[in-house]
């Protein structure tokens, strides 16, 4: 309600404030101070803006002109005697830190009531650090509040205390200290959430910097399923130490599950395997697809067909790689045949399942980069799979905090000058890898 017209409020000042004018209120019941903005001195387009209690003590008005110098309305009925007591109140129970150098203090009097001070000020810049981000993700991703302090190799005490300091200026708790392990709050998960966001684009920010600095400089860790390395690693090391001198590389070829350990660990930086893992932590970038192709030898039955689907394959007479290998099950999932077999030989390599072919009848399947280095003998033993047509996809893949973007895109050049055009993932032929 707009008290101008009540009988039981007294105006008792008109206050001139940023080139605006000002009624000034006071309600003698309840001690309530009103601030009216009187537009064109009419009373009728006077615009009512904010209330002053004794009980609250202060409020930061509405019609501040700026977020950097917003107006302190302190009430009369708070005894603050000196400029130093009027500013050490505002720091304490405002979130507004007076700048003492240019404080201007403006009193508006009226003898029959009291004093309104009126402070002009600067708010308080948060004192949140990309320390404090990266600890709570610590935590979030150790469950626990030593083992995150190893890991940030700092003391526990240190880690606890910047995120109580975090949560205290927030004003909400992160983690529920009472769970075994420690576990986020319903806040505190959209918290860490955020701060992944900001801790990703605070990296690849440091990242850009040190390359426009130093050139494309680091030390590259990757891993490539066997299935891959003997087709790509070869003209790979040639090109890649060519182009990217300032890279040191180094490979490890390793099975599927002990790349996504490594990845998920940050043992190796980036890796080459087929996809999808349909794993949440990492991220694919598919690179190229590649078709399967069936060995057969001359003494199958099938051995006359032009092609083979995946119901005519049967499982009987399957040579495939051993225990752990990602192509293994790429072969089983196809084949529409699962009966068990009476014999197994478990190959290590595709090479070795093509020379048991060749000496024990049978067949197995083979990515199309292998049939290059078959004999033109041999050659005539390959049968490809259709109904449907088999193919893998070869992807690059990371963890989802890596920020190295110009490395990726280095790799995935060097992979585009290797592999047949034909076979490149469209969206790679014409764009360059984006984070």
């Amino acid at each position: 309600m707009i008290p101008n017209e009540d009988p039981d409020y007294t105006t008792f000042d008109t206050l001139i404030l940023q080139n605006r004018s000002f009624a000034v209120y006071r309600n003698p019941d309840d001690t309530t101070i009103h601030f009216i903005m009187q537009q064109d001195e009419k009373p009728q387009q006077m615009q009512y803006l904010t209330e002053l209690n004794a009980k609250e003590g202060f409020v930061i008005a509405p019609f501040a002109a700026s977020e950097k110098t917003p107006v302190v309305l302190i009430h009369p009925d708070i005894v603050l005697e000196g400029e130093k007591i009027i500013l050490d109140y505002l720091e304490k129970q405002t979130d507004v830190i007076p700048q003492r150098d240019v404080i201007r203090i403006k009193y508006t009097t009226s003898a029959a009531l009291c004093t309104i001070v009126i402070i002009f000020a600067c708010r308080k810049v948060s004192n949140m650090t990309v320390q404090q981000l990266e600890y709570i993700l610590s935590v979030d991703k150790c469950r626990h509040f030593v083992k995150a302090a190893e890991m940030c190799n700092v003391t526990q005490p240190t880690l606890s205390t910047m995120i109580q300091k975090l949560e205290e200026e927030l004003g909400v708790k992160i983690f529920d200290r009472t769970q075994h392990p420690v576990e986020p709050t319903p806040i505190g998960k959209d918290i860490i959430e955020k701060a992944k966001i900001i801790n990703f684009n605070i990296s690849q920010l440091k990242e850009f910097v040190a390359t426009e600095k130093n050139g494309l400089t680091c030390d590259l860790k990757m891993g490539v399923i066997p299935t891959v390395a003997p087709y790509l690693l070869p003209d790979f090391f040639p090109s890649f130490v060519n182009k990217y001198p300032g890279i040191t590389l180094k490979v490890s070829e390793l099975r599927t599950e002990t790349i996504i350990d490594s990845l998920k660990s940050g043992k190796i930086d980036a890796a080459i395997l087929a996809t999808p893992l349909n794993n949440e932590d990492l991220l694919e970038i598919p690179l190229y697809y590649e078709k399967f192709a069936a060995y057969v030898s001359p003494t199958v039955s099938f051995y006359d067909q032009e092609t083979l689907s995946a119901e005519n394959m049967p499982i009987q007479d399957l040579w495939v790689l051993e225990e752990g290998h990602c192509l293994r099950n790429q072969i089983f999932n196809f084949c529409k045949d699962k009966r068990p077999r009476t014999y197994m030989y478990e190959a290590g390599s595709i090479d070795t399942l093509i020379r048991i072919v060749d000496k024990n009848g049978g067949y197995t399947v083979i990515p199309e980069l292998h049939l290059c280095f078959l004999s033109e003998e041999q050659q005539k033993n390959v049968r490809p799979i259709t109904g449907p047509e088999a193919v893998r996809e070869i992807s690059l893949v990371i963890s989802q905090n890596y920020v190295r973007e110009q490395v990726l895109n280095a790799i995935a050049e060097t992979v585009k000058g290797i592999i047949p055009p034909q076979m490149l993932d469209a969206r790679l032929k014409k764009f360059a890898i984006r984070l």
